[in-house]
C-alpha cells in the first residue's frame, strides 16, 4: 500500500509532500502540485475560512532581450497557510525560500479574483535548520507575519495535543494545490478526505494513506 509520510505542526497541518514535479510555466513553479480526487470547497463556507492562499513572487534569474530591453520573467509562487495567532500565518518553508521579492495574503477561494481582500507582508521567519530545496525534510516551516489582523471570519487553528484514537482516523486536507501533475490547474482552493495512520502529537511525523490516488502534494503545503 502507498503511503507518504506527512510532517504535522498544528491541525494535521501538512507541509511536507510528495514527489517533485516537472516545471509547468509561469504560474505555479515546479513545487506547486496539490489535491487529487478532491472538491472545490464552497465560497464563504466555514472550510473556506480555514486556510489563507500565500501569493508570492521571483523574477527568474534568465532573462531576454525584447525590443531592446532586457527583461526578467515573473514567476508566481502559489501555496497554502493558517493563521495560528491575529497576525502569523505557518506555511511551509519551500513555500517562499525561493526569494521572493513580493508576498502577500490573500483571502479567496481563487487566485484569479481580482477584487479578492489582502493582507501585505510585515516580515517572513524561516526555520534556521531548514535547508532550501529540502520540501520532504525536516524544518521545512515557516511564519509569516501581516500587516494588521486577520479578517475577523478567518479562523486561528490550535496545536494538536491530543493522540489519535485509534489506529487509523479520518482526515480533511484543504488547499491549494494542483489535481494533476500534468495540470495547471492550482491556485484554487480544494478539500479532500483521506486516512491517517498512527499519528502521535510527540512525533513531527505521521503517515496518510493516498493508495487510492487521492490527497495532497506540495501546493497544499500549510493548509
Amino acid at each position: 500500500m502507498k503511503k507518504l509520510s506527512m510532517m504535522l505542526i498544528c491541525c494535521q497541518l501538512l507541509l511536507s509532500a510528495c514527489s517533485d514535479q516537472g516545471s509547468r510555466g509561469s504560474v505555479v513553479t515546479s513545487e506547486e502540485a496539490g489535491i487529487a480526487g478532491g472538491q472545490k470547497v464552497i465560497v464563504d463556507s466555514k472550510l473556506s475560512r480555514m486556510v489563507v492562499l500565500v501569493d508570492a513572487a521571483k523574477i527568474s534569474s534568465v532573462g531576454f532581450i525584447r525590443n531592446g530591453r532586457e527583461i526578467f520573467p515573473v514567476e508566481r509562487i502559489l501555496c497554502t497557510g493558517t493563521f495560528i495567532t491575529e497576525n502569523i500565518v505557518l506555511t511551509a518553508a519551500h513555500c517562499i525560500k525561493a526569494a521572493p521579492f513580493k508576498m502577500r495574503i490573500v483571502y479567496s477561494e481563487n487566485s484569479s479574483d481580482k477584487s479578492a481582500r489582502h493582507s501585505s507582508v510585515a516580515d517572513v521567519f524561516i526555520h534556521e535548520g531548514y535547508v532550501k530545496g529540502s520540501a520532504a525534510s525536516a524544518n521545512d516551516i515557516a511564519l509569516i507575519k501581516i500587516q494588521g489582523k486577520r479578517p475577523s471570519n478567518y479562523s486561528v487553528s490550535t496545536i494538536t495535543t491530543m493522540p489519535a484514537t485509534s489506529d487509523s482516523f479520518s482526515l480533511l486536507s484543504i488547499g491549494f494545490g494542483l489535481t494533476d501533475n500534468q495540470l495547471d490547474d492550482g491556485g484554487v482552493l480544494r478539500r479532500v478526505m483521506t486516512t491517517g495512520i498512527s499519528y502521535d502529537p510527540t512525533s513531527p511525523t505521521f503517515t496518510i494513506d493516498q493508495s487510492a490516488g487521492t490527497g495532497i502534494c506540495q501546493g497544499d503545503s500549510g493548509g
